[in-house]
């Protein structure tokens, strides 16, 4: 069973893992430099995009959810997540 997550501060580096609809745009793929990214295509289902990374504060996953935002993808999930190894 994995181990609860702790408390955290707005200024502290946490891992999440963003779940968009659809495919995401170069320019949007561009600026997630660092996160894994993985597609996924369900047949006769809506594609989805999974971006799982370290995020250095709550400013930083702000900045990544309003370009999201401006790429007209679905925001569908946005969870804290274990930091990996």
């Amino acid at each position: 069973m994995p181990e609860p997550l702790q408390p955290l501060e707005f200024t502290e580096p946490a891992t999440y893992r963003i779940v968009v609809e659809g495919r995401l745009d170069d320019r949007l793929a561009a600026s997630v430099g660092g996160l894994r990214v993985t597609m996924q295509a369900p047949e006769g289902g809506l594609p989805t995009a999974t971006l799982v990374g370290l995020f250095q504060d709550q400013a930083a996953l702000s900045g990544l959810l309003h370009a999201i935002q401006g790429s007209q993808n679905a925001l569908l999930s946005v969870e804290r997540v274990a930091d990996e190894p």
